[in-house]
């Protein structure tokens, strides 16, 4: 990594957001998620159903509202350890309805476990909201989980 790359991380802006109470912060710094947004635009560019998702801006929160529906989520899965989701078990039509979505990150959470991420005490509650924190730390997840396997 490259000197200026180094200084632009460790000064880059970090972000606070409120947990389940009031005593309970959570952070995610804005280099964290320019670079898994950064993966997901290479990644997924070409996906059709991300055609009206993709490219993400890594400048702006995009990648917490796109991940509501799971279906971002999954195709990263997918993407990372190839066959892991069905697609024919992916509601992937542009409107879903809370069962739909549910049943989205539900298969989020399954797969992703399928594949080794832990994902105790996350709900896909916390993936519909989009938690910062929580959908960074499972992207996290799955990405390293696809460097090893390389």
């Amino acid at each position: 990594m490259r000197h200026e790359e180094m200084a632009q991380l460790a000064s880059a802006q970090v972000n606070v957001v409120k947990g389940s109470t009031e005593d309970i912060k959570h952070s995610f710094s804005d280099a964290e998620k320019y670079n898994f947004v950064d993966f997901i635009n290479q990644a997924l560019h070409d996906d059709p159903d991300l055609k009206g998702v993709l490219p993400l801006d890594p400048e702006t929160n995009a990648v917490f509202e796109a991940s509501k529906d799971g279906v971002l989520l999954c195709k990263l899965i997918n993407r990372c350890v190839p066959d892991t989701v069905d697609p024919r078990t992916l509601n992937t039509k542009a409107k879903k309805n809370v069962f739909e979505v549910n049943e989205n990150q539900n298969l989020v959470i399954n797969s992703a476990r399928a594949i080794g991420c832990q994902v105790v005490n996350i709900r896909s509650s916390d993936l519909i909201e989009a938690k910062p924190h929580l959908v960074l730390g499972l992207m996290w997840q799955i990405i390293k989980v696809r460097y090893s396997l390389a």
